[in-house]
Parts: structure tokens; C-alpha cells; sequence
């Protein structure tokens, strides 16, 4: 009976249990190494965003913002205004760490937001004004800041 010697498990299996013939058309694609994976679960991004009921609202605030060339100054200020969201109310002064920062503002990681919203910020590059989308909590607007 022969045998092949596979290096990376330094096991000894007969030539008739060894795979021969692989398909790398049919081969499994790369998969993300353990590093990258931690590296992208750990890994954060900020936003400013609006919360509105009304697709509507959210329509008129992105055409608004997009005239204004979409900085995070005009988000903070249609936040601070217009939004539902308790993270309208952050200033950079505030004496809580909770409340501190752009209005609008949210720094988060994967898994800790709504499945829409999280999608909406991890997919866009940073400085993206993203379009009116719909979540559990209502319509967004946002811009991504990092």
C-alpha cells in the first residue's frame, strides 16, 4: 500500500484516501484570515445622522444637505434641528461623555445597530452623505465621518 505524506497536518494517508483531483473552479474562495476577521469585528465607524418618520422629510433634509455639499456642520445643524433621535442633542461641550460630540453624531461596531443602518454605514466610505433609508426606528439620513 503506498502512502502520502500531507506536511501541513504531518499525517500519513493512504493513496486512496488522499484527494487527487481538485477543481479549483469548484474550490471554496479564500476565506478571511483569523486577524482580518477580528480586526473587521473590532473595527468602528462614526456617523451624524437624521432620524425623520416621513420618507418625505428624509428626501427634503438629503436635498437640502446635498446643496450644502453635505458637511458634517449642515448635518449637525438639520440634526440639532429636525431629528428624533436622542443623539441630536450632543455638543462638543457637554459635561457627559454621553452627550458629548456633533450632533447626530453615533460611534459604533458591527452588531450593535439595526441591521439597515449598520449596513448603511459600513458599506459607504467615509465622507459619504448616504441616502434616505428606512429602518425599525424610522428614515435616515446619514453621513459617514470615519
Amino acid at each position: 500500500m503506498h502512502s502520502l505524506l500531507l506536511a501541513a497536518a504531518c499525517v500519513m494517508l493512504p493513496t486512496h484516501l488522499a484527494l487527487h483531483h481538485i477543481n479549483p473552479a469548484r474550490a471554496a474562495p479564500p476565506r478571511m484570515g483569523l486577524f482580518d476577521s477580528l480586526r473587521e469585528a473590532a473595527r468602528e465607524v462614526t456617523v451624524q445622522h437624521i432620524l425623520v418618520s416621513k420618507q418625505a422629510d428624509a428626501l427634503e433634509i438629503y436635498d437640502a444637505l446635498l446643496a450644502e455639499g453635505g458637511t458634517s456642520e449642515a448635518v449637525s445643524k438639520v440634526a440639532s434641528e429636525r431629528s428624533l433621535c436622542g443623539s441630536a442633542r450632543k455638543r462638543p461641550d457637554a459635561k457627559l461623555a454621553q452627550l458629548r460630540g456633533k450632533p447626530g453624531e453615533l460611534r459604533f461596531r458591527r452588531g450593535s445597530m439595526d441591521p439597515e443602518f449598520q449596513r448603511a454605514a459600513f458599506e459607504a466610505a467615509p465622507g459619504t452623505l448616504v441616502a434616505p433609508f428606512r429602518s425599525q426606528s424610522g428614515w435616515h439620513v446619514m453621513l459617514v465621518n470615519e
